[in-house]
């Protein structure tokens, strides 16, 4: 008994001695496994256009990164590719492109992550109205491109991140941007590249096309920051911005004044002119041509003096949510374009071929749009015009083209 009662004392003198410690190392285990374990609390995803492709939830474990995504596009959609920039690896609901998703349907994002979690991911897929498009999912908000003293594409000045794009780009790196100054002017992109302005070009005509998208510079962004690209001189067969057979460009926040053609496309497809106000042009404001699954959103071509917004001989186009007023001619012209939206632009007060004209153009959808005080008609088509869809259109005087018009102009 003596000997039994002096091994149980010893064992109780161990644990007394020995047993915070055992603590400890139990606590820092259980940190340790949730650190690593769980998945990451501060890093954040964000979708370039989530009124398309929403985030349900997204989350980093280790190096696995899990993102959920819902398709509120209104229709189906077929994700025709997954392209990775720092991500790697990754997949949707398990596959590789090319993959369908139903409407409303739910997506998970799957990939390795980067050390930073710091990427991108481009999701490239064909709508239900059959439009190329892509969405951009990003980490913390961050494009990450070069990494150069951590200074991000769309960090600005004060380090804090955001979604694309950013007010202020003073503090960009070389290796995220090309930074262009009235000294500089014009110039040629030979590369893919996201490209900004830094400052106005103030050019003294007549001359060539001012910023031109050589062949071999598709998948490129040029962001004005608001900046203005203007030519003193008379007009001439040229071009504030022009696209030369390339595809997949954005254009954005660009204002271009005084050009014969303010912002033109020729050739190449999946090109994207967003945001930009372009007037004063001696012929078109902006000109697209044999561009299919091309858009004109959200622009102002207004006051040029003979069209506002061209698209001629691309199929499968989308004029969306643009003002193209007070033109010489029209306010948006189609021609031998097939398949494409007309939807919630204002076309107000144009010349004699009226607010939208369309001609030569088959399966249209023409909704939503405000057209009146145009010296033309207000909504006009040449045979053998077809439209497929059309509705809540608001007009006085129409040609009977199967535009739908619900209301006439106040």
């Amino acid at each position: 008994m003596p000997q039994s009662s002096s091994k149980a004392q010893s064992s109780l003198e161990y644990l007394m001695t020995y047993g915070w410690a055992l603590i400890l190392i139990a606590t820092v285990i259980a940190v340790l496994v949730y650190i690593v374990g769980s998945p990451s609390s501060d890093i954040t995803f964000s979708s370039s256009d989530p009124a398309k492709i929403l985030i349900k939830a997204g989350a980093v474990s280790g190096s696995s990164a899990e993102i959920k995504l819902q398709n509120i596009t209104g229709g189906g959609i077929e994700i025709t590719g997954i392209l990775n920039e720092g991500y790697s690896g990754c997949t949707v609901n398990g596959s590789l492109a090319p993959l369908t998703v139903a409407a409303g349907g739910q997506m998970t994002l799957e990939c390795t992550a980067p050390a930073n979690n710091q990427g991108i991911v481009t999701l490239q897929y064909t709508d239900f109205a059959s439009l190329q498009r892509s969405v951009v999912i990003s980490s913390n908000g961050a494009i990450s491109l070069c990494g150069n003293d951590n200074i991000e594409i769309w960090e600005a000045c004060d380090g804090t991140l955001g979604v694309p794009p950013m007010p202020d780009f003073s503090c960009k790196s070389d290796c995220s941007a090309i930074q262009v100054d009235e000294l500089a002017g014009c110039f040629n992109i030979i590369s893919p590249g996201r490209y900004e302005l830094s400052g106005d070009i103030t050019r003294s005509g007549p001359a060539n096309d001012c910023i031109v998208f050589m062949p071999g510079s598709d998948n490129s962004t040029l962001d004005c920051a608001s900046h203005t690209i203007d030519e003193l001189g008379p007009g001439t067969a040229n071009s504030g911005i022009y696209l030369d057979n390339v595809s997949d460009i954005t254009l954005q926040n660009c204002n271009v004044r005084h050009f014969e053609y303010g912002i033109r496309a020729d050739g190449g497809s999946r090109n994207v002119i967003t945001g930009n106000d372009v007037s004063q042009a001696y012929d078109v404001g902006i000109l697209i041509i044999n561009s299919p699954n091309s858009q004109a959103n959200s622009n102002n071509a207004s006051g040029n003096d003979f069209t506002g917004i061209e698209f001629i001989s691309s199929n499968n186009f989308e004029a969306s949510s643009n003002t193209a007023n007070n033109n010489g001619a029209s306010g948006i012209l189609i021609r031998w374009s097939n398949m494409g939206i007309i939807g919630s632009n204002t076309a107000n007060g144009n010349g004699p071929a009226g607010g939208v004209l369309l001609e030569d153009s088959t399966d249209l959808t023409v909704n939503n749009n405000t057209m009146c005080s145009n010296t033309g008609d207000d909504a006009d088509c040449t045979a053998p015009t077809t439209i497929l869809s059309s509705g809540g259109n608001t007009a006085d005087n129409y040609s009977s083209c199967a535009i739908t018009v619900s209301s006439a102009c106040s």
